[in-house]
Order: C-alpha cells, then sequence, then structure tokens
C-alpha cells in the first residue's frame, strides 16, 4: 500500500512538472515577480508613512514595528534598513505616494496573477481592460485580508523568549500564522481566477502548497536574503538587497503557480 501511495505522489508531481512546462511557468513566475516587486515598494513606503503618524518620536517602538514587518514579509529588511528615519520624517509625502502606487501597482499584480491562473486552469481569460477592472474591484477585500494576515502572523510569531513557554508560544505562532495564511492564498486563488474556476475546495491543495512554502520562507527568508545580498553586494553594491528580495519573490511566485498546477491536475482528475 504505500509502494502504490508513493508511486502515486511520484506520477502527480511529475504530471504538475510536466503541464508547468506546458504553461511556460517560468515566464509567468517572471512576470508575476516584476509585478510583485513593484507592488511591495509602495506598500512598504505607505506602511511606514502610517508607521511615522503613530509612532512620531518613539524611535524604539519603530524599529520594533519594522521588525514585525519585515518578519512577516522575507526579504525587506535589506531594502527598509537605514532609509526607516529618512521615510518617516517625510511621512506625509510617503503616504500620498505610497497610497497611489498601491492602489495601481496591486491592481496590476492581482491582473498578472489572474492571467496566469486563467492559464493554469483553462478558463475564459477577459481583455487586459477588463483584467484590470476586476482586479481593481477584488483588490481591497484581498489587500484586507493581506493586512490582517500580516498583522497576525506578526503578532503570533513576536515572542523573543527562550524559554520552554516562549519556544512553545513560537510554535504556536508559526502554526496560527499558517492557517490564516491557508485561509488568505484560498481567498486569493478563489477571487483572481477568472470564469468558472473550481470552487474553494477544488483550491484547497494549491493554497496548502503555498501557505506552507510562504511559511518556510518567512521562517528561512532573512537567512536566505542575507545570503544572497552579501554575495551581490560585492559585485552590485548597494543593490545588493534587491536581488535578495527578487530572489524570495521569484520562489514565491514559483510555488504560487505551481501550488495552481496542483489543483488544475487534481481537479481534472475529479
Amino acid at each position: 500500500m504505500n509502494k502504490l501511495r508513493e508511486r502515486r505522489e511520484v506520477l502527480l508531481g511529475k504530471e504538475v512538472h510536466r503541464r508547468a512546462s506546458l504553461d511556460g511557468l517560468g515566464t509567468l513566475a517572471a512576470a508575476l515577480t516584476y509585478s510583485a516587486f513593484l507592488s511591495l515598494l509602495p506598500l512598504v513606503l505607505l506602511g511606514l508613512s502610517v508607521a511615522g503618524f503613530l509612532l512620531a518620536g518613539d524611535p524604539g517602538r519603530q524599529a520594533s514595528w519594522r521588525a514585525h514587518l519585515t518578519g512577516s514579509i522575507p526579504g525587506l529588511a535589506p531594502l527598509i534598513g537605514r532609509n526607516l528615519t529618512a521615510v518617516v520624517d517625510g511621512r506625509i509625502g510617503t503616504g500620498i505616494v505610497g497610497l497611489i502606487g498601491v492602489v495601481w501597482t496591486a491592481s496590476g499584480l492581482a491582473s498578472s496573477a489572474s492571467h496566469a491562473l486563467g492559464l493554469v486552469f483553462r478558463t475564459a481569460r477577459p481583455g487586459p481592460v477588463r483584467r484590470r477592472l476586476d482586479a481593481l474591484a477584488s483588490m481591497a477585500g484581498l489587500g484586507a485580508l493581506g493586512l490582517v494576515s500580516i498583522a497576525i502572523t506578526s503578532f503570533a510569531t513576536g515572542w523573543n523568549a527562550s524559554d520552554a513557554i516562549g519556544v512553545s508560544l513560537r510554535v504556536l505562532g508559526v502554526a496560527a500564522g499558517f492557517a490564516v495564511d491557508l485561509g488568505f492564498f484560498l481567498a486569493v486563488y478563489r477571487a483572481l481566477t477568472p470564469g468558472r474556476g473550481p470552487s474553494f475546495r477544488g483550491h484547497l491543495p494549491g493554497a496548502a502548497l503555498m501557505a506552507f512554502g510562504w511559511t518556510l520562507l518567512k521562517l528561512a527568508g532573512s537567512w536566505y536574503t542575507i545570503r544572497v545580498a552579501t554575495h551581490a553586494t560585492a559585485l552590485y553594491g548597494t543593490v545588493g538587497g534587491v536581488f535578495g528580495l527578487l530572489a524570495i519573490l521569484s520562489i514565491a511566485a514559483r510555488i504560487f503557480l505551481y501550488g495552481a498546477e496542483l489543483s488544475a491536475v487534481l481537479a481534472e482528475e475529479h
């Protein structure tokens, strides 16, 4: 029975990889990475602007808030770094630019994800104008869910105690973060798949894979980013941190698309 199960899992993995190659997953992942990178920077500016208003005159709490943010979104630390004070000082202009940038770039990210999911699930894909309008419509709800996910994950994983209770709380925090991410990515897959895509239940395998991969990236992302940025900085100077963030986003985009391919293969089998 175990041999049959292992054979089944191997065959499923091969079919997912074959389908991903057929769909040009590398090209789709590159487009998603580019869109995610463009949307992430205005989001960071907006978040830092809000922190500047709420935590003005309290550098200690600003640093703590920054640590929570970079822990929830791996790869941000090298980009924020020493720029935090300057951004907070100009928080009004930063907030305006960040808000406008978030609306436009986040809708572009949602549009790119919707196009990729339509290709993966073989559903009708609307034109670019309709896709952007649909992305704008779904962006508010998904954005709110994303902020809740980041807030809960940041709170749950913010325990620094090294005793048994602290370690237990961190483990529970990681588990809670995974559960929140699972619900968030499940909503993302369902909302951004155009046409008559799978139900929530049909998207569950892909959402579970994405949530698991995102959890691993959050746990190992800082180490990986520092490693990539260190090597890149020796060659490219101060932009080395950008390469580390792009590496993290590229991995996340591939996991996201492989999750969709997994759900598509299982849906076709049934």
